[in-house]
Protein backbone atom coordinates (compact mmCIF):
# COMPACT_ATOMS: atom_id res chain seq x y z
CA UNK A 1 0.00 0.00 0.00
CA UNK A 2 1.27 3.47 -0.96
CA UNK A 3 1.15 5.76 2.12
CA UNK A 4 3.33 8.58 0.80
CA UNK A 5 0.32 10.80 0.14
CA UNK A 6 -1.77 9.83 3.14
CA UNK A 7 -4.27 12.43 4.37
CA UNK A 8 -5.07 12.79 8.06
CA UNK A 9 -7.58 14.85 10.05
CA UNK A 10 -7.27 16.43 13.48
CA UNK A 11 -10.91 15.57 14.31
CA UNK A 12 -12.73 12.41 15.27
CA UNK A 13 -13.81 10.99 11.85
CA UNK A 14 -17.37 10.67 13.16
CA UNK A 15 -17.72 14.46 13.05
CA UNK A 16 -17.10 15.01 9.30
CA UNK A 17 -18.89 11.73 8.58
CA UNK A 18 -22.06 12.91 10.34
CA UNK A 19 -21.92 16.30 8.65
CA UNK A 20 -21.49 14.81 5.18
CA UNK A 21 -24.38 12.39 5.79
CA UNK A 22 -26.58 15.38 6.70
CA UNK A 23 -25.34 17.29 3.65
CA UNK A 24 -25.92 14.36 1.28
CA UNK A 25 -29.39 13.84 2.78
CA UNK A 26 -30.48 17.47 2.48
CA UNK A 27 -30.30 17.91 -1.30
CA UNK A 28 -33.76 19.11 -2.46
CA UNK A 29 -35.12 18.67 1.08
CA UNK A 30 -33.71 21.73 2.85
CA UNK A 31 -31.50 24.29 1.13
CA UNK A 32 -30.94 25.99 4.50
CA UNK A 33 -29.60 22.81 6.14
CA UNK A 34 -27.40 22.13 3.12
CA UNK A 35 -25.89 25.64 3.29
CA UNK A 36 -25.32 25.54 7.07
CA UNK A 37 -23.60 22.14 6.96
CA UNK A 38 -21.45 23.20 3.99
CA UNK A 39 -20.24 26.24 5.93
CA UNK A 40 -19.46 24.14 9.03
CA UNK A 41 -17.47 21.69 6.91
CA UNK A 42 -15.55 24.59 5.37
CA UNK A 43 -14.58 25.96 8.79
CA UNK A 44 -13.46 22.52 9.95
CA UNK A 45 -11.35 22.14 6.82
CA UNK A 46 -9.68 25.53 7.26
CA UNK A 47 -7.82 24.42 10.40
CA UNK A 48 -6.71 21.04 9.03
CA UNK A 49 -3.07 20.23 8.33
CA UNK A 50 -1.74 22.30 5.42
CA UNK A 51 0.05 19.40 3.74
CA UNK A 52 -3.01 17.15 3.90
CA UNK A 53 -5.17 19.90 2.39
CA UNK A 54 -2.64 20.35 -0.41
CA UNK A 55 -2.75 16.63 -1.25
CA UNK A 56 -6.56 16.52 -1.30
CA UNK A 57 -6.79 19.56 -3.58
CA UNK A 58 -6.17 17.52 -6.70
CA UNK A 59 -6.42 18.34 -10.40
CA UNK A 60 -10.20 17.92 -10.42
CA UNK A 61 -10.62 20.47 -7.63
CA UNK A 62 -8.18 22.81 -9.37
CA UNK A 63 -10.19 22.62 -12.60
CA UNK A 64 -13.39 23.44 -10.71
CA UNK A 65 -11.73 26.59 -9.41
CA UNK A 66 -10.40 27.39 -12.87
CA UNK A 67 -14.00 27.35 -14.05
CA UNK A 68 -14.88 29.57 -11.08
CA UNK A 69 -12.18 32.04 -12.14
CA UNK A 70 -13.73 32.20 -15.62
CA UNK A 71 -17.10 32.94 -14.01
CA UNK A 72 -15.59 35.77 -11.97
CA UNK A 73 -14.03 37.27 -15.10
CA UNK A 74 -17.39 37.15 -16.86
CA UNK A 75 -18.92 39.05 -13.92
CA UNK A 76 -16.18 41.70 -14.02
CA UNK A 77 -16.67 42.33 -17.74
CA UNK A 78 -20.45 41.86 -17.82
CA UNK A 79 -22.52 44.63 -19.43
CA UNK A 80 -25.30 43.71 -16.98
CA UNK A 81 -23.69 43.96 -13.52
CA UNK A 82 -27.03 44.19 -11.71
CA UNK A 83 -27.83 40.65 -12.87
CA UNK A 84 -24.31 39.20 -12.89
CA UNK A 85 -22.86 40.41 -9.57
CA UNK A 86 -25.41 38.58 -7.35
CA UNK A 87 -24.21 35.31 -8.92
CA UNK A 88 -20.95 35.68 -6.98
CA UNK A 89 -22.62 34.67 -3.73
CA UNK A 90 -25.32 32.51 -5.33
CA UNK A 91 -22.65 30.25 -6.86
CA UNK A 92 -20.15 30.59 -4.01
CA UNK A 93 -21.54 27.51 -2.25
CA UNK A 94 -20.10 25.22 -4.94
CA UNK A 95 -16.58 26.55 -4.40
CA UNK A 96 -16.97 26.53 -0.61
CA UNK A 97 -18.05 22.88 -0.70
CA UNK A 98 -15.39 21.42 -2.98
CA UNK A 99 -12.31 21.66 -0.67
CA UNK A 100 -13.86 20.08 2.46
CA UNK A 101 -15.72 17.39 0.52
CA UNK A 102 -12.61 16.37 -1.41
CA UNK A 103 -10.63 16.34 1.85
CA UNK A 104 -13.01 14.43 4.12
CA UNK A 105 -14.23 11.91 1.53
CA UNK A 106 -10.58 10.81 1.30
CA UNK A 107 -9.98 10.83 5.04
CA UNK A 108 -13.00 8.71 5.92
CA UNK A 109 -12.82 4.93 5.89
CA UNK A 110 -14.41 2.89 3.12
CA UNK A 111 -17.18 1.84 5.51
CA UNK A 112 -18.03 5.46 6.23
CA UNK A 113 -18.04 6.33 2.52
CA UNK A 114 -20.36 3.37 1.84
CA UNK A 115 -22.76 4.64 4.54
CA UNK A 116 -22.70 8.13 3.04
CA UNK A 117 -23.48 6.59 -0.35
CA UNK A 118 -26.45 4.67 1.06
CA UNK A 119 -27.70 7.72 2.98
CA UNK A 120 -27.63 9.75 -0.22
CA UNK A 121 -29.73 7.14 -2.03
CA UNK A 122 -32.19 6.90 0.87
CA UNK A 123 -32.64 10.69 0.81
CA UNK A 124 -33.11 10.63 -2.97
CA UNK A 125 -35.89 8.07 -2.48
CA UNK A 126 -37.58 10.38 0.05
CA UNK A 127 -37.32 13.29 -2.41
CA UNK A 128 -38.85 11.06 -5.09
CA UNK A 129 -41.78 10.18 -2.82
CA UNK A 130 -42.37 13.86 -1.99
CA UNK A 131 -42.66 14.71 -5.67
CA UNK A 132 -44.98 11.78 -6.36
CA UNK A 133 -47.25 12.74 -3.45
CA UNK A 134 -47.40 16.38 -4.53
CA UNK A 135 -48.34 15.38 -8.07
CA UNK A 136 -50.89 12.79 -6.91
CA UNK A 137 -52.58 15.34 -4.63
CA UNK A 138 -52.85 17.83 -7.48
CA UNK A 139 -50.62 20.38 -5.75
CA UNK A 140 -48.29 20.65 -8.76
CA UNK A 141 -48.75 20.10 -12.49
CA UNK A 142 -45.39 18.32 -12.73
CA UNK A 143 -43.72 16.35 -9.93
CA UNK A 144 -41.27 18.52 -7.99
CA UNK A 145 -39.56 18.75 -4.61
CA UNK A 146 -40.47 21.21 -1.86
CA UNK A 147 -37.37 23.33 -2.54
CA UNK A 148 -37.13 23.32 -6.34
CA UNK A 149 -39.01 23.03 -9.60
CA UNK A 150 -39.70 19.99 -11.74
CA UNK A 151 -36.56 20.33 -13.85
CA UNK A 152 -34.16 20.28 -10.89
CA UNK A 153 -36.19 17.48 -9.28
CA UNK A 154 -36.02 15.32 -12.40
CA UNK A 155 -32.29 15.91 -12.95
CA UNK A 156 -31.55 15.05 -9.32
CA UNK A 157 -33.51 11.81 -9.53
CA UNK A 158 -31.75 10.89 -12.77
CA UNK A 159 -28.32 11.52 -11.23
CA UNK A 160 -29.28 9.30 -8.28
CA UNK A 161 -30.96 6.59 -10.36
CA UNK A 162 -27.77 5.16 -11.84
CA UNK A 163 -26.03 5.03 -8.46
CA UNK A 164 -28.49 2.40 -7.23
CA UNK A 165 -27.01 -0.11 -9.67
CA UNK A 166 -23.66 0.00 -7.90
CA UNK A 167 -25.00 -1.29 -4.62
CA UNK A 168 -23.58 -4.81 -4.06
CA UNK A 169 -26.79 -6.66 -4.97
CA UNK A 170 -25.38 -10.17 -4.65
CA UNK A 171 -24.06 -9.42 -1.15
CA UNK A 172 -27.24 -7.69 0.06
CA UNK A 173 -29.82 -9.19 2.41
CA UNK A 174 -33.53 -9.25 1.52
CA UNK A 175 -34.28 -5.93 3.24
CA UNK A 176 -31.51 -4.17 1.31
CA UNK A 177 -32.69 -5.70 -1.97
CA UNK A 178 -36.21 -4.46 -1.24
CA UNK A 179 -34.78 -0.98 -0.63
CA UNK A 180 -33.02 -1.19 -4.01
CA UNK A 181 -36.22 -2.09 -5.86
CA UNK A 182 -38.36 0.49 -4.05
CA UNK A 183 -35.75 3.18 -4.65
CA UNK A 184 -35.55 2.46 -8.38
CA UNK A 185 -39.33 2.40 -8.76
CA UNK A 186 -39.80 5.63 -6.81
CA UNK A 187 -37.08 7.50 -8.71
CA UNK A 188 -38.25 6.29 -12.13
CA UNK A 189 -41.88 7.07 -11.30
CA UNK A 190 -40.90 10.52 -10.05
CA UNK A 191 -39.13 11.25 -13.33
CA UNK A 192 -42.15 10.11 -15.33
CA UNK A 193 -44.48 12.34 -13.30
CA UNK A 194 -42.15 15.30 -13.77
CA UNK A 195 -43.00 14.86 -17.47
CA UNK A 196 -39.45 15.44 -18.70
CA UNK A 197 -39.22 13.24 -21.78
CA UNK A 198 -35.44 13.40 -22.17
CA UNK A 199 -34.73 12.28 -18.60
CA UNK A 200 -37.34 9.52 -18.83
CA UNK A 201 -35.66 8.18 -21.97
CA UNK A 202 -32.21 8.33 -20.34
CA UNK A 203 -33.49 6.53 -17.22
CA UNK A 204 -35.03 3.80 -19.38
CA UNK A 205 -31.75 3.35 -21.24
CA UNK A 206 -29.82 3.18 -17.94
CA UNK A 207 -32.19 0.51 -16.59
CA UNK A 208 -31.79 -1.60 -19.73
CA UNK A 209 -28.00 -1.16 -19.66
CA UNK A 210 -27.90 -2.22 -16.00
CA UNK A 211 -29.68 -5.45 -16.93
CA UNK A 212 -27.56 -6.10 -20.03
CA UNK A 213 -24.32 -5.59 -18.08
CA UNK A 214 -25.61 -7.75 -15.23
CA UNK A 215 -25.76 -5.08 -12.57
CA UNK A 216 -29.20 -6.42 -11.63
CA UNK A 217 -30.81 -9.85 -12.25
CA UNK A 218 -33.73 -10.20 -14.66
CA UNK A 219 -36.21 -10.52 -11.79
CA UNK A 220 -35.29 -7.08 -10.48
CA UNK A 221 -35.37 -5.61 -14.00
CA UNK A 222 -38.88 -6.95 -14.60
CA UNK A 223 -40.10 -5.93 -11.13
CA UNK A 224 -38.84 -2.35 -11.54
CA UNK A 225 -40.21 -2.02 -15.07
CA UNK A 226 -43.65 -3.43 -14.21
CA UNK A 227 -44.08 -1.61 -10.89
CA UNK A 228 -42.97 1.69 -12.40
CA UNK A 229 -45.38 1.31 -15.32
CA UNK A 230 -48.33 0.33 -13.12
CA UNK A 231 -47.69 3.07 -10.56
CA UNK A 232 -47.12 5.90 -13.02
CA UNK A 233 -49.95 4.81 -15.35
CA UNK A 234 -52.40 4.61 -12.47
CA UNK A 235 -51.48 8.07 -11.17
CA UNK A 236 -51.52 9.65 -14.63
CA UNK A 237 -54.92 8.11 -15.33
CA UNK A 238 -56.57 9.08 -12.05
CA UNK A 239 -55.13 12.55 -11.40
CA UNK A 240 -56.63 15.51 -13.26
CA UNK A 241 -53.75 17.61 -14.51
CA UNK A 242 -53.65 20.67 -16.77
CA UNK A 243 -50.19 19.87 -18.14
CA UNK A 244 -51.23 16.35 -19.13
CA UNK A 245 -54.42 17.69 -20.76
CA UNK A 246 -52.39 20.22 -22.72
CA UNK A 247 -50.04 17.51 -23.99
CA UNK A 248 -52.96 15.28 -24.99
CA UNK A 249 -54.45 18.13 -27.00
CA UNK A 250 -51.14 18.95 -28.65
CA UNK A 251 -48.85 15.90 -28.41
CA UNK A 252 -46.54 17.23 -31.14
CA UNK A 253 -46.22 20.65 -29.58
CA UNK A 254 -42.88 22.33 -30.25
CA UNK A 255 -40.73 22.94 -27.20
CA UNK A 256 -39.56 26.44 -26.32
CA UNK A 257 -36.01 25.08 -26.51
CA UNK A 258 -35.94 25.63 -30.27
CA UNK A 259 -36.70 29.31 -29.69
CA UNK A 260 -34.22 29.54 -26.81
CA UNK A 261 -31.37 28.03 -28.77
CA UNK A 262 -32.13 30.15 -31.84
CA UNK A 263 -32.04 33.22 -29.60
CA UNK A 264 -28.63 32.12 -28.35
CA UNK A 265 -27.46 31.73 -31.95
CA UNK A 266 -28.53 35.31 -32.73
CA UNK A 267 -26.34 36.76 -29.98
CA UNK A 268 -23.57 34.16 -29.75
CA UNK A 269 -20.83 36.23 -31.41
CA UNK A 270 -21.43 39.51 -29.56
CA UNK A 271 -19.23 38.66 -26.55
CA UNK A 272 -17.39 35.42 -27.43
CA UNK A 273 -14.49 35.70 -24.95
CA UNK A 274 -16.10 36.32 -21.54
CA UNK A 275 -19.81 36.20 -22.33
CA UNK A 276 -22.57 38.40 -20.92
CA UNK A 277 -22.12 37.33 -17.31
CA UNK A 278 -23.85 34.70 -15.13
CA UNK A 279 -27.64 34.79 -14.77
CA UNK A 280 -28.12 37.41 -17.50
CA UNK A 281 -30.56 35.40 -19.61
CA UNK A 282 -33.44 37.84 -19.14
CA UNK A 283 -31.18 40.72 -20.17
CA UNK A 284 -29.79 38.95 -23.22
CA UNK A 285 -32.48 36.74 -24.76
CA UNK A 286 -33.95 38.55 -27.80
CA UNK A 287 -37.11 36.53 -28.48
CA UNK A 288 -39.13 36.70 -25.26
CA UNK A 289 -42.38 37.42 -27.10
CA UNK A 290 -42.13 34.07 -28.94
CA UNK A 291 -41.93 31.90 -25.80
CA UNK A 292 -44.96 29.85 -24.79
CA UNK A 293 -43.76 29.68 -21.18
CA UNK A 294 -43.26 33.20 -19.85
CA UNK A 295 -41.52 31.83 -16.73
CA UNK A 296 -38.46 30.56 -18.64
CA UNK A 297 -35.32 31.99 -17.05
CA UNK A 298 -32.41 30.10 -18.64
CA UNK A 299 -31.04 28.77 -21.93
CA UNK A 300 -32.12 25.18 -21.09
CA UNK A 301 -28.74 23.78 -22.04
CA UNK A 302 -25.70 23.91 -19.76
CA UNK A 303 -23.16 24.19 -22.56
CA UNK A 304 -25.01 27.02 -24.30
CA UNK A 305 -25.59 28.66 -20.93
CA UNK A 306 -21.91 28.50 -19.94
CA UNK A 307 -20.86 29.92 -23.31
CA UNK A 308 -23.43 32.72 -23.31
CA UNK A 309 -22.62 33.64 -19.71
CA UNK A 310 -18.85 33.04 -19.55
CA UNK A 311 -17.76 32.87 -23.18
CA UNK A 312 -15.04 30.67 -24.64
CA UNK A 313 -12.99 30.93 -21.44
CA UNK A 314 -15.81 29.51 -19.32
CA UNK A 315 -16.80 26.83 -21.80
CA UNK A 316 -13.19 25.69 -22.23
CA UNK A 317 -12.75 25.41 -18.46
CA UNK A 318 -16.03 23.51 -18.13
CA UNK A 319 -15.19 21.07 -20.92
CA UNK A 320 -11.66 20.63 -19.55
CA UNK A 321 -13.08 19.66 -16.16
CA UNK A 322 -15.48 17.10 -17.62
CA UNK A 323 -12.90 15.75 -20.07
CA UNK A 324 -10.27 15.31 -17.38
CA UNK A 325 -12.70 13.51 -15.05
CA UNK A 326 -13.66 11.01 -17.76
CA UNK A 327 -10.12 10.40 -18.97
CA UNK A 328 -8.74 10.09 -15.44
CA UNK A 329 -11.56 7.83 -14.37
CA UNK A 330 -11.28 5.48 -17.32
CA UNK A 331 -7.50 5.32 -16.97
CA UNK A 332 -7.67 4.32 -13.29
CA UNK A 333 -10.72 2.08 -13.84
CA UNK A 334 -8.88 0.06 -16.49
CA UNK A 335 -6.02 -0.92 -14.20
CA UNK A 336 -5.94 -4.65 -13.49
CA UNK A 337 -4.89 -4.45 -9.84
CA UNK A 338 -7.50 -1.93 -8.69
CA UNK A 339 -9.76 -3.22 -5.91
CA UNK A 340 -13.37 -3.80 -6.87
CA UNK A 341 -14.80 -1.38 -4.30
CA UNK A 342 -12.79 1.51 -5.76
CA UNK A 343 -13.56 0.48 -9.32
CA UNK A 344 -17.28 0.54 -8.58
CA UNK A 345 -17.08 3.83 -6.65
CA UNK A 346 -15.34 5.50 -9.59
CA UNK A 347 -17.82 4.14 -12.12
CA UNK A 348 -20.82 5.05 -9.93
CA UNK A 349 -19.56 8.63 -9.66
CA UNK A 350 -19.02 8.77 -13.42
CA UNK A 351 -22.57 7.48 -13.89
CA UNK A 352 -23.97 10.25 -11.69
CA UNK A 353 -21.87 12.92 -13.38
CA UNK A 354 -22.93 11.62 -16.81
CA UNK A 355 -26.58 11.80 -15.80
CA UNK A 356 -26.18 15.43 -14.78
CA UNK A 357 -24.35 16.24 -18.02
CA UNK A 358 -26.99 14.53 -20.16
CA UNK A 359 -29.84 16.21 -18.30
CA UNK A 360 -27.94 19.47 -18.76
CA UNK A 361 -28.43 19.13 -22.51
CA UNK A 362 -32.07 20.18 -22.06
CA UNK A 363 -31.98 21.84 -18.64
CA UNK A 364 -29.04 22.87 -16.45
CA UNK A 365 -27.16 21.90 -13.32
CA UNK A 366 -23.92 23.84 -13.02
CA UNK A 367 -25.52 27.10 -11.86
CA UNK A 368 -28.42 25.55 -9.95
CA UNK A 369 -27.71 25.79 -6.18
CA UNK A 370 -28.83 22.27 -5.28
CA UNK A 371 -27.60 20.44 -8.38
CA UNK A 372 -24.20 22.13 -8.35
CA UNK A 373 -23.65 20.72 -4.83
CA UNK A 374 -24.83 17.30 -6.03
CA UNK A 375 -22.18 17.68 -8.76
CA UNK A 376 -19.59 18.55 -6.09
CA UNK A 377 -20.61 15.45 -4.14
CA UNK A 378 -20.22 13.25 -7.23
CA UNK A 379 -16.80 14.74 -7.94
CA UNK A 380 -15.72 14.12 -4.34
CA UNK A 381 -16.98 10.53 -4.55
CA UNK A 382 -15.00 10.10 -7.77
CA UNK A 383 -11.86 11.67 -6.30
CA UNK A 384 -12.03 9.49 -3.19
CA UNK A 385 -12.30 6.39 -5.39
CA UNK A 386 -9.23 7.40 -7.40
CA UNK A 387 -7.32 8.18 -4.20
CA UNK A 388 -8.22 4.83 -2.66
CA UNK A 389 -7.30 2.96 -5.82
CA UNK A 390 -3.89 4.60 -6.08
CA UNK A 391 -3.06 4.08 -2.40
CA UNK A 392 -3.99 0.37 -2.57
CA UNK A 393 -1.49 -0.34 -5.35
Amino acid sequence: MNTANEITTRYNPKIPFTLIVILASSFLISLFVMEVVAVILLFLWLVEDKQSKKISFDSVAQLVFLFGAARVLSVIFSPFPDSAVPSLWKEALLYATIPPLFFYMRVLSDDYVAKIYTSYLAAATVVGIIGIVQFSMGWVDRAASVTSGYSTYSSYLLASFGLFFFLPYRRMDNAARLFLIIGLVVLFTGMILSLGRTNIAIAGAVLIAAFVFKRIPWKVFVAVAVLTFVTSYTILTVVENKEIDRRKENPAGVSDRNTLWYGAYLRAMERPLTGFGPRTFLDVFPLKEKLNDVKVGSWHNDFISVYMESGILGLTAFLSLLGYVYLRGLRVYSRIKIQRKYRERIFAALMGISALVLSGMTAGFISAPELSIVFAFMLALFSSGVYGAERSE
